[in-house]
């Protein structure tokens, strides 16, 4: 009986072996086609992010440029205004007359515009007004644009959202946006640039 044992006993343990390494044969494709899919996914989500922050940044950039426009026009309107000059007129429905617009209302609300105020002259713009001061290539998909024909500010009523969430309204604010990261990789650029040259220095000494 012990003899008998002892023959068998290889063959359970080439046995086991066998289905060990039959075992890891039908799992590896399986894990390897996780670590694929895992990788696949972190890659579109890392391209899906970047496409995000391009696209969000590329629609700020051409708002931008969209309002400089409009408030460059809007201050050759008012000049010709305080010059009398025959035919001048402004652009757009006075503000005032669409307080009831949601569009308007919000602004009011959020006290982005103050329509009691003397200091400011604010007319709502709209796709039509545009064209009327030859601006029919600025886009305007939503709302309105709110023109202060007295400071030159331009109020885009649907605002514009930064990556953070953030949401702005006005010319004078959409200008500053990216402002800070900017000035933050300057300083850091201006900080690798000084421990370089101390280093340098150090090298010589």
């Amino acid at each position: 009986m012990k003899n008998n044992y002892i023959l068998f006993k290889p063959d359970l343990c080439l046995k086991k072996e066998w289905e060990v390494k039959m075992k890891k044969e039908y799992i590896m494709p399986y894990i390897k086609s996780a670590i694929a899919l895992v990788i696949t996914i972190v890659v579109i989500f890392t391209l899906y992010i970047s496409f995000k922050d391009g696209y969000e940044k590329e629609k700020i950039e051409t708002m931008k440029t969209d309002m400089l426009l409009i408030s460059g026009k809007i201050k050759m309107v008012e000049e010709r205004k305080t010059m009398k000059e025959k035919g001048a007129t402004y652009i757009g429905t006075k503000a005032s007359e669409m307080k009831e617009d949601e569009s308007v209302k919000k602004l009011i609300e959020k006290e982005i515009i103050d329509l009691e105020s003397k200091k400011h002259n604010y007319y709502v713009i709209n796709r039509e007004n545009l064209n009327e001061l030859e601006l029919s290539d600025v886009e305007l998909e939503n709302g309105y644009y709110v023109v202060d024909y007295k400071t030159g500010e331009v109020i885009y009523t649907e605002g514009v959202t930064d990556k953070e969430g953030n949401i702005f309204y006005t010319l004078s604010e959409i200008k500053d946006i990216g402002k800070e990261e900017k000035l933050d990789k300057t300083e850091q650029k201006e900080e690798e640039n000084k421990e370089e040259k101390e280093n340098k220095e150090e090298k010589k000494e």
